[in-house]
């Protein structure tokens, strides 16, 4: 952590991710790690069997790019471009 001095400094943290300086103060140097939203588009197939339901290991960023990997990877059996959404 940089001090007003501009030297640095060793702080701590509580189990929290607060620095450990007076009870319940925010600091611009609290460890914040927030759960990042994430979304992609992946593409469903018929089984080679044709009853089945499988996908592909890839996930798309965009449906477009979804779908033109679709036409190339298994046209025939391409059932579906869906939008999946996680967190990480």
């Amino acid at each position: 952590m940089e001090c007003s001095d501009g030297e640095d400094d060793v702080c701590g943290y509580t189990e929290k991710g607060k620095v450990l300086i007076k009870e319940g103060a925010e600091h611009k140097d609290d460890l914040m790690m927030l759960p990042e939203k994430k979304e992609g588009w992946v593409n469903v197939y018929r089984d080679c069997d044709g009853v089945n339901i499988t996908k592909d290991d890839n996930i798309y960023s965009s449906k477009d790019a979804a779908i033109s990997s679709a036409q190339i990877i298994d046209r025939d059996n391409y059932v579906a471009t869906d939008i999946i959404k996680w967190e990480e």
